[in-house]
């Protein structure tokens, strides 16, 4: 009975634990799909507007108080650090860089750096909706598999 009950707990366990990880390839997707969104308001509040940065970001499109008490940068990078768990080193490093280059940037560079982020960003994006299809699947099935390995060994 209590080999019974371990092959379950170890086939739902490695089952969620698979679900987990093929979850988390949906949440990259749409962290970026918000950051893309994100960054094409700041691009039109900054051209129609000329609004300050911290203005732009301060109002809740980025649902993080940014102040002007620290440097814009730091802030930034602050915000996208709330996503370290999820998004990968190169989708950091595109929004760090960016977060650095708007905050000494005047209006048409930034302009021009708001573009190049939002094409590197859907870049990665439809990089992350291929991995997604490839991944996804992989993970709930390998998760139920090593579920049901374990299980027969306990057995």
């Amino acid at each position: 009975m209590l080999k019974i009950l371990l092959c379950a707990a170890l086939l739902i366990c490695t089952t969620l634990l698979g679900n987990y990880y093929a979850s988390r390839l949906s949440q990259r997707r749409q962290v970026l799909s918000d950051y893309i969104n994100l960054l094409m308001v700041v691009e039109n509040r900054i051209r129609y507007t000329r609004s300050p940065l911290y203005e732009v970001f301060g109002d809740n499109f980025a649902s993080y108080p940014f102040s002007e008490s620290e440097p814009f940068s730091q802030q930034f990078h602050t915000m996208a650090d709330r996503y370290r768990q999820i998004l990968t080193k190169e989708d950091l490093r595109i929004l760090y860089d960016y977060g650095d280059g708007i905050g000494s940037a005047d209006e048409e560079s930034g302009r021009d750096l708001t573009h190049m982020t939002v094409a590197l960003l859907k870049a990665h994006l439809e990089h992350a909706e291929q991995e997604i299809t490839k991944k996804s699947r992989m993970y709930r099935a390998l998760g139920f598999s090593a579920g049901m390995t374990l299980a027969l060994l306990v057995i």
